[in-house]
């Protein structure tokens, strides 16, 4: 199933009321110029196939047939966390997620979460790559609602420093290209980011899906300082996913936790020593 979620048959799409069964999208429509410049078909509900936006809460993914079949059966799902903590000390540096990033945004918009990768023709590199630049830190005020909320008020002269990024691809990501993050005015390379791919039956590894991502950890003892940029800075976003099949309702996210830099620097000497 190359599919993220899918919409059923019996999804009820009202174009002119921006509806689907009688309900607006959680996330507007909002992509970015070069999607849209692709004509991908995640962009608007008019040509819109697959993805989360048919995932509402009570709804069915699955085609009705299905459903019939297994009307009087009941399945039961569990899931484990675990969760590592560690005492604060007056060291100890305060995180939080940046205003960024999203492939399917660009600088006046957080994004739309989801695009499609259409299948490649014959012929043509089987490497599908979308491109964008943000904002890596800045309220976005010209519209979107991804998952990085509307920012904090921005103060010019303003430092962050980028403590842990990890991407967020789907099934189908390119495995040795993932997804990367540049500063764009020095096409420095802050953190590239690629699936890892389970290889078993166990829960948490299962062959063939995306099992994890690899993380940029910086500021650790050891480990390389964070980098710092203001949070005007732009920065260049590339992901790659396989087009040898088509995928619908896919991501490419940046999850980071960042840290405000003083202006008298001294709590940002911890992250480095």
């Amino acid at each position: 199933d190359w599919s993220s979620d899918v919409c059923s048959s019996d999804r009820v799409f009202d174009i002119k009321n921006g509806t689907i069964d009688g309900k607006r999208p959680n996330i507007a429509f909002s992509c970015n110029l070069e999607l849209l410049a692709q004509k991908n078909p995640s962009c608007s509900l008019e040509t819109y196939e697959h993805g989360f936006r048919c995932c509402e809460d009570k709804w069915y993914v699955s085609e009705p047939a299905e459903r019939a079949q297994h009307k009087d059966s009941t399945a039961n799902f569990g899931m484990k966390f675990t969760f590592y903590y560690e005492p604060a000390t007056p060291e100890t540096v305060t995180l939080r997620a940046p205003g960024c990033c999203d492939v399917t945004g660009n600088i006046s918009h957080t994004g739309q979460i989801e695009y499609d990768i259409p299948q490649c023709k014959e012929g043509e590199e089987c490497i599908h790559k979308a491109v964008t630049y943000q904002y890596i830190d800045l309220p976005h005020k010209g519209g979107g609602s991804g998952p990085f909320g509307p920012g904090r008020e921005f103060h010019d002269g303003e430092e962050i420093d980028i403590v842990y990024a990890a991407g967020h691809l789907h099934l189908g990501a390119e495995g040795a290209l993932g997804i990367s993050l540049y500063k764009d005015a020095t096409d420095e390379l802050l953190c590239k980011s690629t699936p890892v791919f389970g290889e078993g039956t166990e829960p948490g590894n299962e062959k063939g899906y995306v099992v994890g991502m690899t993380p940029c950890i910086f500021g650790g003892k050891g480990m390389l300082a964070p980098p710092r940029l203001r949070r005007n800075d732009v920065v260049r976003i590339e992901a790659f996913y396989d087009s040898t099949q088509p995928h619908y309702g896919v991501m490419a996210l940046w999850l980071m936790q960042v840290a405000d830099v003083p202006k008298d620097l001294k709590q940002s000497v911890a992250l480095q020593e």
